[in-house]
């Protein structure tokens, strides 16, 4: 029996969306969130809490899923190693290594950016 990956990631993405959304649901009628999205006058809590804070942290914790996921498969084949991860490589601990010596030494450095310092 072959298995297809792909398949059964986008399976289990369809499940979280509709997860995600039931549980929206319970919060804020379909009504009242299409009214939000339509950006009505006088938006009530729900629809601001729906449009500054659930839209733009669903979007981010997608993009970032898309993201992480991209970066995996990359390096999987540029190593050629189906078990290549950042922990077995030892990367994640060197930029750890390497955030820790600067927080302690020099933490000045912080302010330019982390993602400069552990890369």
């Amino acid at each position: 029996m072959t298995r297809h990956p792909a398949s059964l990631t986008l399976l289990l993405f369809a499940v979280a969306l509709m997860l995600c959304l039931d549980q929206l649901e319970h919060q804020l009628p379909w009504h009242d969130a299409w009214q939000a999205l339509h950006h009505t006058a006088m938006p009530t809590l729900a629809q601001q809490v729906f449009t500054l804070m659930w839209l733009p942290r669903q979007g981010m914790a997608i993009l970032c899923g898309l993201a992480l996921g991209f970066t995996g498969v990359v390096m999987q084949q540029a190593l050629r190693n189906p078990l290549a991860e950042p922990m077995t490589l030892g990367i994640a601990s060197g930029a750890t290594l390497a955030l820790s010596l600067v927080t302690l030494m020099a933490p000045a450095w912080l302010l330019v950016g982390r993602e400069w310092i552990s890369a």
